[in-house]
């Protein structure tokens, strides 16, 4: 159980000394593997037994390049289009979800489903009229393409994760000495010096022939690659296209009625006024007391025969309300909180109540007037019963279609003619689909991880009817396929000669980068090289691992070189590329000569050892605390 962990961390040493966490997982990082095969083919990594395949990688990969196309508007900046790049980081984020899915599982951690229902009931985007709604909470599922059981299962996963980040962050540490160690270490600041080496100077713009250009091409052909592609037939079947042809007459609303009449009855309400005085969440004894006070003497007022009306304009904190003279109009049964609800519903009519409490402050309820619940005509009925009977309707015939569609489609599996005879919509033929592309019906992320499944591709049979949403299906059949190919050397020339000599550029880079490094560490005058190599200098002070000022890049290589004593130092990183395409060679520092000790009194904007603000810092420390105390083996892919 939960227990087990923390009881785990507190007696660990090595946990004690290094590990603080703040995990943010999303709900996609424990959904990855329903929809990722497995299958029994090749794996690419494994952690503690547990493979990833070639599968897995694969559509991980797929997937990422999915989402940033969807986000850059159909194309992926050059810069972010890299394969190797992105496989790589998709196989990181694989590695990441398998390690914390072992340890949630190996420590037993639970989410009751107590927990979980009350977690879904609270969320807001589920209800209607302020109320949790059955029907829009699987409306909004089946939109984003999950299943309810589906959903559940990545929350509560989710969930486990976020109780285990409560423990962690929370779990005393042994000893004071303890704290006061990890604190230093998260406050740590350390003098900041170093070179940039543009090297712009000494480079000539490079000639390149005809022979390094088909050599590149050759050796670098999984980089000009066009993707694999497709033309689809397809069917779509949607509900809302099936209710614009629902007619409805009085005669079918008055059936409807009739049949429905005793169930049509109006909710009692009541038509109330109040008064509000706030108090605030962490108001002391003495606000309550004099909150407390005010509202008393009010009611004391209101005894004495003043007007309610005038008094909720001058003296209620309810701003909206008050200009009203406190009137909230006519309220049923679930529209407001339950002790104001609970209250107004006990009242009898022209009473006003005592001081009620609610999260808000202290109300003093006025009813006016109790509305019994009466029968509905059929006039006030009419709009509610023409909206239940179209959708009836619509869930009657959108059923009956389907069903057509799956088993035509299914029983011709060569052709979709029959099925859109059966239920009368028209066959889509598309253009070219591109692997990875969010055109035409490839913008559903259901349709496009199943348009370059290997048998309708192989076999050019009907897919099996796909729900992309509530209420929304589709069948298609591929009619031509492309396989992935080279393209063409004349269409990649130009990208080629200017990767040729970006190369050859950051090649001299690195070399005059290597220079400089040990002229420094010879100790020799740098004069002759800075110049000549366009070598800056810089000098920062001392900085904290959290800097935002400074390029991440130097930050990151600063704190993972040893520190220094000597005013200058000799110790110096190996040349670091920067987003600029400069080198940077960063010095050892020195520490800054201070000890912060755990003080509740401290700067907010001080990272302390349970601060927020160094949650991925931690997160990444928990992390690799995992990996290095777990076996994993990756292959080449």
């Amino acid at each position: 159980m939960l227990q087990s962990l923390s009881d785990g961390i507190k007696n660990s040493k090595v946990l004690a000394y290094t590990i603080v966490i703040v995990i943010i997982v999303p709900f996609a990082l424990f959904g990855i593997q329903s929809y990722l095969g497995g299958g029994g083919d090749s794996y690419v990594a494994d952690i503690d037994g547990d493979t990833i395949s070639t599968t897995e990688l694969d559509n991980a990969y797929n997937q990422q390049r999915y989402n940033l196309i969807s986000q850059f508007g159909g194309k992926i900046p050059s810069q972010l289009d890299n394969p190797k790049m992105l496989k790589k980081d998709a196989l990181n984020r694989l590695i990441d979800t398998r390690l914390l899915q072992q340890y949630s599982t190996k420590n037993k951690l639970y989410y009751s489903n107590d927990n979980l229902s009350a977690n879904i009931l609270s969320q807001k985007q589920f209800h209607k009229n302020d109320k949790f709604d059955e029907e829009l909470y699987d409306a909004q599922l089946r939109s984003q393409g999950y299943s309810i059981a589906e959903f559940e299962n990545r929350l509560r996963n989710a969930m486990i994760l976020d109780q285990m980040q409560n423990i962690i962050t929370k779990s005393s540490f042994t000893t004071e000495h303890q704290k006061n160690r990890i604190n230093n270490l998260l406050n740590q600041k350390r003098e900041l010096n170093y070179y940039t080496i543009n090297g712009e100077k000494t480079t000539t713009d490079t000639t390149v022939d005809e022979k390094q250009i088909i050599e590149y091409y050759k050796k670098n052909k999984d980089q000009f690659q066009n993707l694999p592609k497709v033309k689809v037939n397809y069917l779509e079947l949607k509900n809302t296209k099936i209710t614009k042809n629902i007619e409805v007459d009085d005669k079918k609303l008055k059936e409807l009625y009739d049949l429905q009449k005793q169930d049509l009855i109006s909710l009692e309400s009541r038509v109330a006024a109040h008064i509000l005085i706030k108090i605030p969440k962490d108001a002391t004894d003495k606000i309550i007391t004099s909150k407390t006070k005010i509202i008393n003497d009010i009611r004391e007022r209101l005894d004495n025969n003043e007007d309610f009306k005038t008094i909720a304009t001058k003296k209620s904190e309810d701003v909206a309300s008050a200009k009203l003279g406190g009137d909230l109009g006519v309220i049923e049964k679930g529209m407001m909180v339950k002790p104001f609800e609970d209250a107004l519903f006990s009242m009898q009519e022209g009473e006003v109540s005592e001081p009620i409490k609610t999260q808000f402050g202290l109300h003093l309820i006025q009813l006016s007037k109790i509305n019994k619940p009466e029968q509905k005509s059929f006039v006030e009925s009419k709009d509610s019963l023409k909206k239940e009977y179209i959708k009836a309707k619509t869930d009657s015939l959108f059923y009956d279609l389907s069903e057509l569609m799956a088993n035509s489609s299914y029983e011709n599996p060569t052709t979709l003619e029959p099925a859109s005879h059966a239920i009368d919509v028209k066959i889509i033929k598309t253009d070219w689909i591109e692997q990875n592309s969010s055109k035409s019906i490839a913008k559903h992320p259901k349709i496009a991880h199943s348009l370059f499944d290997k048998t309708p591709i192989d076999e050019k049979i009907n897919s099996e009817v796909i729900e992309v949403s509530a209420n929304h299906l589709i069948v298609f059949r591929v009619t031509d396929y492309q396989d992935a190919n080279p393209k063409p050397l004349k269409d990649v020339k130009d990208i080629i000669i200017t990767l040729i000599k970006d190369g050859y550029k950051n090649d001299k880079k690195l070399k005059i980068a290597n220079e400089v490094k040990k002229t420094l560490e010879k100790g020799s005058n740098l004069e002759l090289l800075k110049e000549k190599y366009n070598i800056n200098y810089k000098t920062i002070g001392f900085v904290s691992r959290n800097n935002n000022k400074e390029n991440s890049q130097i930050i990151d290589r600063l704190f993972s070189l040893p520190t220094v004593v000597d005013d200058i130092s000799k110790i110096i990183s190996s040349p670091v590329l920067l987003d600029n395409n400069k080198y940077a060679l960063v010095l050892a520092g020195k520490v800054a000569n201070k000890k912060n000790k755990i003080d509740n009194n401290k700067n907010d904007d001080e990272p302390q050892l349970e601060d927020k603000n160094t949650g991925q810092t931690q997160y990444q420390v928990w992390l690799d605390y995992l990996k290095n105390n777990t076996s994993i083996t990756i292959n080449k892919y």
